[in-house]
């Protein structure tokens, strides 16, 4: 099958209240949730019609800066202030099928209530909403068996096609044939009728159990992922095909970049030798690693957070390692350079002994990170439960400690801010809560690094 038109531009909305309800919850605070234009124009942003891909074609999962397993992470990091960008152009499946409007006709429903009045230009007052069933399914890698995670529907969204049409082009842009306007995720109300498994499993709190035991919080490698949508007449069926996607495992940089080279106008080689990128999560902050090594000549350039501090320009042997330490506790870590078939290289790096990645759930099981943007400035507040210390921007903070009902308080300051950590008991399964406040503010925990 091919794609049902050559695509021109692409363009998709947000306009799912409940998902965007939801998102802001998960994202910001409940009581900020809805930003304060959503009631007032259909959100949405250009996509990428490059990478629109057929029913069936598989997906390669992204890289970029993150370290979670799902472009959503992306999203978080990168949306503020102009909106998405790398999350959201990896790929977009869409059927072969297309079914027109008047098809549609027998299934048109009430148009979602809106609440203020919209603009003028947004007004209709004919119904052009759709009882359409939408269903997501996940199939394991290796399986035959698949797991319904969702049922949706069309009908919960907020602002019709009419009106992200009508919005699209009021400043004057023009629409052309083959064009490609998506809703974006459509969640209903009820936790089963959630569109996306940000949501589904609440930002990757509440695992889903598939039907092989398994549990998923975000899409694993090898994973697929069918969607599906109909219209249930009387007696009959109106189907939009399938939309299938398998999830492919991300390019490793680390190998892929290992000794490229260019010629310059005068013939002689330029290397391009950067050849690893870690980013390593320690009680002070978060580390940069960055290695360069000549295929070659074996040259070794090592910095940390920029600065140099290992350089060899010349070496007999291509393998091996290098030792150093990182970070104000002297995390004692350990780069390798491992020969692969085809004079190809592997670069690794272990942390206090433990490959960087088992080094990195550790840390996350013995301490908390929470991100604080306040007075136009970031801060990584950090606190290490087995000595109660507490860490602002890589600086440790002095505390005060007082018993609280069910737990305990420590309170602190940094920029003139006063904050306070609290600990309290929970049920045997979750133990300790520890949550962050911030001029009396919930802060949301960041696991960007864990």
């Amino acid at each position: 099958m091919h794609l049902p038109a050559q695509i021109g531009d692409y363009t998709d909305f947000y306009s799912s209240i409940h998902h965007a309800t939801n998102v802001g919850i998960m994202f910001r605070s409940k009581e900020n949730a809805l930003m304060p234009n959503w009631r007032y124009l259909p959100v949405g942003y250009h996509g990428r019609a490059s990478s629109v891909v057929v029913s069936g074609t598989p997906i390669r999962r992204p890289n970029g800066q993150t370290l979670a397993i799902e472009a959503r992470d992306i999203q978080k990091w990168e949306y503020v202030p102009l909106g998405p960008f790398t999350a959201k152009n990896l790929g977009t499946t869409i059927s072969p099928w297309v079914v027109s409007t008047f098809a549609l006709e027998p299934f048109k429903v009430d148009n979602f209530p809106q609440n203020p009045e919209p603009f003028p230009y947004l007004k209709h007052d004919d119904k052009f909403n759709f009882d359409i069933n939408l269903q997501v399914d996940i199939t394991p890698k290796g399986l035959n068996v698949s797991t319904t995670v969702s049922r949706s529907n069309y009908k919960y969204l907020y602002w019709t096609a009419k009106q992200q049409l009508a919005h699209h082009t009021v400043t004057g842009c023009n629409v052309k044939p083959g064009d490609l306007m998506a809703s974006g995720t459509i969640s209903g109300e009820a936790s089963d009728s959630f569109g996306s498994l940000l949501e589904l499993s609440w930002k990757g709190t509440k695992p889903l159990t598939m039907l092989d035991g398994s549990q998923r919080k975000f899409l694993q490698d090898g994973d697929t992922v069918t969607i599906k949508g109909n219209c249930e007449g009387d007696g009959y069926n109106i189907g939009f095909g399938e939309c299938i996607g398998t999830l492919l495992p991300a390019f490793d940089f680390k190998i892929m970049a290992l000794s490229g080279s260019l010629l310059n106008k005068s013939g002689s080689q330029e290397r391009s030798d950067l050849v690893a990128y870690w980013s390593v999560p320690l009680l002070d902050g978060v580390h940069t690693v960055e290695f360069e090594h000549g295929g070659t000549s074996g040259k070794r350039v090592l910095r940390v957070d920029g600065k140099e501090i290992l350089r060899r320009d010349w070496m007999f042997k291509l393998v091996g390692e290098e030792r150093f330490t990182l970070g104000k506790q002297e995390a004692k870590c350990e780069l390798r350079v491992d020969p692969l078939p085809h004079f190809a290289f592997a670069y690794s790096l272990l942390v206090d002994g433990k490959p960087l990645e088992k080094f990195t759930e550790k840390q996350s099981q013995t301490t908390r990170s929470w991100a604080v943007v306040a007075q136009g400035k970031r801060y990584r507040v950090v606190f290490e439960k087995q000595t109660l210390n507490v860490w602002v921007n890589g600086q440790y903070v002095e505390t005060e400690n007082i018993f609280i009902d069910g737990g305990t308080e420590m309170s602190f300051e940094f920029e003139n801010l006063k904050a306070a950590i609290k600990a309290t008991s929970a049920d045997r399964k979750q133990g300790v809560i520890h949550q962050l406040f911030v001029d009396g503010q919930l802060v949301e925990e960041d696991t960007t690094y864990y």
